[in-house]
């Protein structure tokens, strides 16, 4: 029997309704799965002022602003001002919007002020509407800056620490031949004034020295506990040593240890203070505050040292924020651009963080955390005594380099040590060989750890325990790609000299192995 033409209506009412709720249903569907995308989905009128119409909770939770008093406003009013003219040309070509990765990324200011990278991709309606999605770039973007950073350094480093050794072995000639003609000028005339000149030259130098190593694979820290506060007080006070700028130091009572190379940390805030004066030229004040603060990453803490340097100083170009950290990138006319480098790369080192913030006219603040350490005593600071030795050693050195094994004979000899000299590890074996059969041993051997063409300190050292193995032994370096002048008793050795050392280092680090 054929069915009535004619439905129900009743039937007909119920399936619209059923259809009109399933299309509600679907339409509350895609706005919740649009509100709570984790990408920022915009719209905005193109062709009048880009006034927002429509953004999703994303919007809030990576810029940080109302929704509710976002929209009306100008889209255009969030972009960071040099990213301006960018985000136009994008608005205006939407359809190639979706291109180079880098090209579709624009600069947003969030609500806190801060720079947010947002990958930009449009939609162009008939009506003139854009809708644009925006995916939050900044982390990927810091973490690869931070990679291209290492990857940088790491080359950079290798040039440098080559650099650093044979620059070294240069300044311990110059350094050790100015220490001994100071000693045998009796007079204090214009002699000694021009040596010291020159020796205060070669410090400065093997500062620089040190700057190139702190990044390149021999800068290992050597660790001792010390009080931060100690190291800061220090620095300030070198660094700001006859300046129109004040230094003002703020620390908290009670403050945990660091495990720190002291020296390494010191050139970190000797750099900064530096830097934070010369931004300042019509003087001012620094503060400094030392503080401690628990670091939560993952899920994992770790208490902190934090020394937080403000300047109210001219403020870094956003420009160039990126590439403060870069090897050799100077600002300034007579600057070398290692200072910040060498300070980033040292903090790295020691499992620690450096950051920068800065505005125009308004200064910098340069914020360091190092990891504390708790129940621990700080070393005391032991004064070099410049002074002849009462034992007399018979001493063995190894060095590639002829003019430093002449300097650092010379250098012992004026102190009465007997002296032997050898080139390379086997010729050091063979001669501390001898002198054990001859039943006249060496008292002590100074090896430099790089050889060129030859057999290098860990070899001989290694060797020489063989056959006594309660040598004495200081390892002289002025770069080392491995770490061993950071735990040089676990390679034998007794101590440590790192090139270029004066008269007074030498001595007392010969006084403190021959006394064990």
């Amino acid at each position: 029997m054929p069915m009535d033409r004619h439905q129900d209506p009743d039937a007909t009412a119920v399936a619209q309704s059923r259809l009109i709720e399933r299309l509600a249903e679907s339409e509350r569907s895609i706005r919740d799965i649009l509100i709570n995308l984790p990408v920022i989905v915009a719209r905005f009128d193109r062709h009048g002022k880009g006034e927002i119409q429509f953004v999703n909770m994303a919007w809030s939770r990576i810029l940080g602003f109302d929704i509710d008093s976002s929209v009306g406003t100008e889209i255009d009013s969030y972009v960071l001002l040099d990213d301006l003219e960018k985000w136009r040309i994008l608005v205006k070509n939407t359809k190639d919007s979706d291109g180079d990765l880098l090209d579709s990324q624009v600069r947003f200011k969030d609500s806190k002020g801060e720079t947010r990278w947002l990958k930009v991709k449009f939609d162009q309606r008939e009506s003139g509407e854009v809708i644009v999605l925006m995916e939050d770039f900044t982390e990927r973007r810091r973490l690869d800056a931070e990679l291209l950073r290492a990857q940088r350094l790491e080359s950079i480093g290798r040039l440098a620490g080559g650099l650093a050794h044979d620059f070294n072995n240069l300044l311990q000639v110059i350094m050790g031949y100015i220490d001994l003609s100071q000693r045998l000028n009796k007079n204090n005339g214009i002699d000694a004034k021009y040596l010291k000149i020159a020796n205060q030259a070669c410090l400065r130098a093997a500062g620089l020295t040190k700057q190139m190593l702190s990044f390149s694979k021999g800068g290992n820290p050597v660790r001792m506990i010390w009080a931060l506060e100690d190291v800061v007080k220090e620095a300030v006070e070198m660094s700001l040593h006859g300046s129109s700028v004040k230094g003002f130091i703020k620390c908290k009572s009670s403050m945990p240890k660091v495990d720190i190379d002291s020296g390494q940390i010191h050139q970190v805030f000797n750099n900064i203070i530096l830097n934070a004066e010369q931004a300042m030229p019509e003087g001012g004040q620094i503060n400094l505050e030392i503080r401690n603060e628990w670091e939560r990453k993952d899920a994992n803490s770790r208490e902190m040292v934090v020394v937080e340097i403000t300047d109210s100083g001219i403020g870094i170009q956003p420009a160039d924020m990126e590439k403060i950290f870069d090897p050799f990138f100077t600002t300034k006319n007579q600057g070398t651009g290692l200072g910040l480098t060498s300070a980033y790369w040292i903090v790295q080192r020691h499992d620690g963080d450096l950051q920068i913030k800065s505005e125009i006219g308004q200064g910098t603040v340069v914020r360091v955390s190092l990891p504390a350490v708790r129940n621990v005593a700080t070393p005391v600071k032991s004064i070099v005594v410049d002074q002849k030795p009462s034992h007399r050693a018979k001493i063995l050195i190894m060095d590639d380099e002829d003019m430093v094994r002449t300097t650092l004979s010379l250098m012992l000899e004026e102190h009465g040590h007997s002296v032997t000299s050898t080139e390379h590890g086997q010729e050091c074996l063979d001669v501390y060989r001898r002198a054990l059969d001859d039943g006249e041993p060496f008292d002590l051997v100074i090896l430099d750890l790089t050889i060129s063409g030859g057999k290098g300190g860990i070899w001989t050292i290694n060797q020489l325990k063989s056959v006594n193995s309660s040598i004495k032994a200081i390892v002289a370096s002025g770069y080392s790609q491995d770490t061993i002048l950071a735990d040089y008793k676990k390679s034998g050795f007794s101590a440590v000299l790192q090139k270029p050392f004066d008269m007074q280092l030498l001595t007392k680090s010969l006084a403190d192995v021959l006394s064990d």
